[in-house]
């Protein structure tokens, strides 16, 4: 069976999984009894302050690195700011519609998706990938989406996939 992997990782670092280990990710994958042939995790990329604040950059390359190295593309989504009419700004980085291009374009290629994100945006995707035969399971962690979990061929608890993420 053939997989692709597909990272939210935004939405896992909000999650409270932001030290997810990708090498343990790709291998609990492969221990499901898959072929990993595409590997994508899905970044902010906030050119502004990495231009300002080297050591924000030196960090985020640190960690670009590191995905990479797991065996991983990464796909940047530059960071916007938006003022809000009482004079806020609000940043946005939103990899949803990439995610469910990047899912949807060429699904002859894997036969099994793995979604690392509890956002329930990627429900129809869900839906989309499962109507063409795929089966898809869900990583998620805290506060992952119920209809996502209803949705998912099977839901796996981030937590509970020894060493995915840290334990102190």
């Amino acid at each position: 069976m053939r997989s692709a992997i597909f990272v939210d990782a935004e939405n896992i670092e909000r999650a409270g999984a932001r030290l997810m280990r990708y090498g343990v990710l790709r291998r609990f994958v492969e221990h499901l009894g898959s072929v990993v042939v595409l590997a994508r995790t899905y970044l902010a990329f906030d050119r502004e302050r990495e231009l300002c604040d080297d050591a924000f950059r030196r960090g985020k390359e640190g960690f670009r690195f590191a995905v990479e190295r797991a065996g991983f593309e990464t796909v940047l989504t530059v960071v916007r700011r938006f003022r809000r009419p009482d004079g806020t700004t609000v940043s946005r980085a939103n990899a949803d519609s990439e995610i469910i291009v990047d899912a949807l374009f060429d699904p002859s290629t894997f036969d099994f998706v793995v979604l690392v994100s509890g956002d329930g945006d990627f429900v129809p995707a869900v839906n989309a990938l499962q109507r063409h035969g795929k089966r898809v399971d869900v990583i998620g962690f805290e506060a992952t989406s119920h209809a996502l979990r209803q949705v998912a061929s099977r839901f796996h608890n981030g937590f509970a996939v020894p060493g995915l993420v840290p334990t102190h």
